[in-house]
């Protein structure tokens, strides 16, 4: 995973704002592509194990407990200045979005990250959008 390479490699190196934006697009990808089945759960348990289980859930319930939805979530997004840990967000809600297909609302959230960012195109909407 491309995360990997970035100078974050810990979630625990999140400031509290970037940890809030990481967990709340982690449940708008959740909740805006078809159910995901074994397929997303899998995706989830490899996450949080690359990353570390407990601060991964840790941050996804915190999130949740704030968050309000996609535009609450775009806004969070906005405050993440710092570039590896947006190519941490942006790569782990790809890859959360990749079992099976992603649907036009989760390509819609990476390109909103990829614009918001200037995150160059990593080769996800050529290879997933029907245009």
């Amino acid at each position: 995973m491309v995360y990997r390479g970035s100078d974050i490699i810990n979630l625990g190196d999140l400031l509290l704002h970037e940890r809030l934006a990481f967990g709340a697009l982690i449940g708008v990808v959740l909740t805006t592509g078809p159910p995901g089945g074994p397929a997303v759960k899998q995706m989830l348990e490899q996450l949080a194990a690359e990353l570390g289980a407990d601060e991964f859930w840790a941050i996804v319930d915190e999130a949740n407990a704030v968050s309000t939805g996609p535009d609450h979530a775009h806004e969070l997004a906005t405050e993440v200045k710092r570039r590896p840990v947006q190519v941490l967000i942006y790569t782990a809600v790809a890859e959360l979005a990749m079992p099976g297909s992603i649907c036009p609302d989760e390509m819609a959230v990476l390109d909103e990250l990829r614009r918001l960012w200037g995150l160059e195109e990593r080769g996800v909407s050529s290879v997933y959008r029907d245009d």
